[in-house]
């Protein structure tokens, strides 16, 4: 089984279209991925779907960055 990290960046290239590489812990949803509100309810339903978890529907919960969600998921599935 792949680690978090590696579902939860290989869910955003893929939906995104770009390379693994490309997705990083430290990348912004809206500044350094250039996701919009469209793209990140696709992007919630597909790791809550792929990853059988419940994301907050709240943007205030501090999920700015990828391993901002990548530690959100981790603390609820570990």
């Amino acid at each position: 089984m792949s680690s978090v990290q590696d579902q939860v960046t290989r869910i955003i290239a893929d939906q995104l279209g770009i390379t693994q590489k490309a997705v990083t812990a430290e990348s912004a949803f809206t500044t350094d991925l250039n996701i919009d509100a469209r793209q990140s309810a696709l992007l919630r339903r597909q790791i809550e779907q792929q990853l059988n978890i419940e994301l907050p529907k709240d943007d205030a919960k501090g999920l700015a960055t990828v391993g901002d969600l990548i530690a959100y998921v981790e603390e609820r599935t570990g």
